[in-house]
């Protein structure tokens, strides 16, 4: 006969784990008014998991990711609005993946804890 004996077991403690992770497509945008010069359209991962402690304190981390075009998130025609060059669009390129982690303390307001 075997003696089996269960407990639970919380790793992180008696809080809350969260997550979320979300892809995006973003589309080409006009760069002049008539739509001759146009932005790439490009992809971007994004996710976040948060660990939300009893107490009040959220420890989390986020990550931001640029799989294709890194330049296209930040582009500006800085020339006519109608006869804009190649040479009067100015990019500013987004690094390839940005992670982010800290940490919150909510304070106390008064209104009822979901």
């Amino acid at each position: 006969m075997v003696s089996r004996h269960s407990q639970n077991i919380q790793v992180l403690g008696p809080g809350r784990l969260t997550g979320a992770a979300y892809l995006s497509y973003i589309g080409a945008k006009p760069l002049t008014e008539d739509g001759g010069l146009r932005s790439s359209p490009y992809p971007r991962v994004s996710s976040r998991i948060a660990y939300i402690h009893e107490s009040g304190w959220t420890t989390y981390g986020q990550a931001t990711w640029y799989p294709g075009a890194r330049t296209s998130k930040s582009i500006f025609n800085f020339g006519s609005s109608v006869s804009a060059t190649a040479a009067d669009i100015f990019t500013s390129p987004q690094p390839c993946l940005s992670l982010l982690a800290g940490l919150t303390y909510g304070l106390a307001t008064g209104a009822p804890r979901p």
